[in-house]
């Protein structure tokens, strides 16, 4: 059975390479986090490159930044309020089929990946690298 606690309003979840957006994740998140201190967001996955955290310190960040278990995977899943899938490239995604399982919001780019995907919300889609965009999207979410 799905946890229904909600521990973190936004996760990331996935391989952090560089085309899932993780940067535009981050620069929405600094933009979202001045007028709204009390969210929270996980960012859960492995980082195949140096990363640094400490620019994001008091933001309302938990990095989990290794490989996942498929039961981490699962925990962090089901308790987020809203999944955010930033991607500036991509063919496919075989983590929107166990995502929306977990009954949660989904916000993703734009990219035909995502729009021909019946299981995604049109409405939560923002436009692909646009981080003030994505800020848009979140905030419908929280309301």
């Amino acid at each position: 059975p799905l946890p229904t606690e909600r521990k973190y309003d936004f996760l990331f979840l996935g391989h952090l390479r560089k085309e899932k957006g993780i940067e535009i994740l981050l620069e929405a998140w600094t933009l979202f986090h001045t007028s709204h201190p009390q969210a929270n967001l996980c960012i859960a996955g492995f980082a195949p490159f140096g990363f640094d955290k400490s620019k994001y310190t008091g933001m309302n960040i938990d990095f989990i930044l290794q490989f996942l278990s498929d039961e981490q995977y699962f925990n962090l899943g089901s308790t987020a309020r809203c999944v955010i899938l930033p991607y500036t490239r991509g063919t496919n995604s075989g983590v929107v089929s166990t995502l929306v399982t977990f009954n949660n919001d989904i916000i993703t780019s734009d990219l035909d990946m995502f729009k021909s995907n019946s299981l995604l919300s049109q409405e939560l889609m923002f436009e692909c690298g646009n981080p003030q965009a994505l800020v848009q999207k979140m905030e419908q979410v929280l309301q």
